[in-house]
């Protein structure tokens, strides 16, 4: 009976998938939306599959808020440009434990661009 229960035990936990790692941390983001470039660091803290924390361009500081499913994180960044707001919508694919990778779409002009996001050293 003990061969049986230790083959029920490693099936179990072999069947456990590993969570992904947190983005709780400093990250650095860099977007390209036709050939615009922009870059900012970002504090983030995560509980669960919530996202929240900030974003500065070293001028301006920004909420960013969002969720992160499985390897999945989606993100929301609004700022202003002028009198006009402007909304990052950001989806992307969590491919190593320090890097993000996906498209930002600035929601008001319809346009979407690529971004990177890396774990600040």
């Amino acid at each position: 009976m003990k061969p049986f229960l230790v083959a029920v035990i490693f099936a179990i936990a072999g069947g456990v998938a590993a969570d992904p790692p947190s983005l709780t941390g400093e990250w650095k983001l860099h977007n390209n939306v036709f050939g615009n470039e922009t870059d900012r660091t970002c504090t983030f803290e995560q509980q669960q599959q919530e996202l929240k924390g900030t974003c500065t361009d070293g001028q301006v500081t920004v909420a960013a808020i969002g969720t992160v499913e499985g390897k999945k994180v989606t993100m929301r960044l609004q700022t202003k440009e002028g009198n006009d707001t402007v909304t990052l919508d950001y989806t992307g694919t969590l491919v190593a434990d320090d890097k993000v990778l996906g498209t930002v779409t600035v929601v008001e002009a319809g346009v979407d661009g690529d971004f990177i996001a890396t774990r600040a050293k």
